[in-house]
């Protein structure tokens, strides 16, 4: 199943708010890590870079001979993300994150585990808990 643009932005807007949370949540506390509430703002630059991220992907997508997407593929798809928002980091461009006060190494070691998870989840749980979402290009709705 390859999903749509709409899959992909329904199944990335319920793992950012479950999977991704459960993973920051951790490092916003400072258990593991500096606390602060940066991991959290991450979340939703997460999300902004992925929904537009999604758009050039499903055109990318559409030029493959068979129409496919596989998951190495969506992997290399989150690090351009993460390059992007290490990028945004460096240059301090995304308001709400301080990077002076937040060493960069422990958002972006944030940014690999809620993907990795997240993607995880996506290839797993979610072909458990949406069945019938693969006969419908990945939509729930």
């Amino acid at each position: 199943m390859t999903p749509t643009l709409f899959g992909r932005w329904q199944m990335r807007l319920f793992l950012l708010p479950t999977v991704g949370l459960l993973v920051s949540l951790p490092f916003a506390l400072g258990l593991f890590s500096p606390k602060s509430f940066s991991y959290l703002v991450l979340l939703i630059y997460m999300g902004i870079c992925g929904i537009i991220s999604d758009v050039v992907t499903q055109q990318i997508q559409k030029l493959r001979w068979d129409s496919d997407w596989p998951g190495l593929l969506q992997l290399a798809g989150a690090l351009v993300e993460g390059v992007i928002l290490a990028l945004l980091l460096k240059v301090n461009q995304l308001p709400g994150i301080n990077t002076n006060s937040l060493p960069m190494q422990w958002l972006l070691l944030q940014y690999a585990i809620a993907s990795l998870m997240m993607f995880f989840a996506a290839h797993s749980i979610l072909k458990v808990l949406f069945p019938h979402s693969r006969y419908r290009g990945g939509q729930w709705l």
